[in-house]
């Protein structure tokens, strides 16, 4: 029985840090099999799902948290309103002409800064439907999780020879 609440834990700690702001699957996959010696198979499906909640948290409540900020103070509105001009004026042809298939390619990337929490803001700022941006930001985590859980398992393959 202790096994298996060591193991409830281990695998709490790794959809916790998936679904956290920058941390997100990038880094608990990696942590899932290197410090808890997770499979690579459980660490990449707790990531992918980590993110999803996420992201079906966040959509929601995006449009109201960033009026509540706004709100807070002047200068706060006007730094809000400064990154959503730039950001749009920036991305807007992508948005405009892919839509939801804009967001899965930008969260499917494994890259530092780039996944489910900022797809979520972009699929806010762009009109992005819930539906299409929850099923684009989880695919696209999916592919972003696989692609790192290969990595992860390369460079131990790698470091072994």
């Amino acid at each position: 029985m202790a096994a298996f609440f060591t193991n409830l834990h281990v695998a709490l700690v790794v959809l916790g840090l998936s679904a956290a702001p920058l941390i997100e699957a990038k880094a608990a996959i990696p942590i899932g099999i290197t410090v808890y010696h997770m499979s690579p198979l459980a660490a990449c499906l707790l990531g992918t799902l980590g993110m999803a909640i996420a992201a079906a948290l966040l959509l929601p409540i995006l449009e109201g948290l960033t009026k509540w900020l706004a709100s807070l103070h002047p200068a706060i509105d006007r730094l809000i309103e400064r990154i959503f001009s730039v950001t749009r004026h920036k991305h807007a042809k992508s948005f405009d002409r892919f839509g939801a298939l804009a967001l899965f390619i930008y969260v499917a990337l494994p890259i530092p800064f780039v996944g489910v929490w900022s797809g979520a803001l972009l699929a806010y700022l762009f009109g992005i439907r819930y539906r299409p941006a929850l099923l684009a930001l989880t695919l696209g985590s999916a592919v972003s999780s696989v692609l790192v859980t290969l990595a992860t398992v390369g460079v131990l393959r790698l470091a072994t020879l």
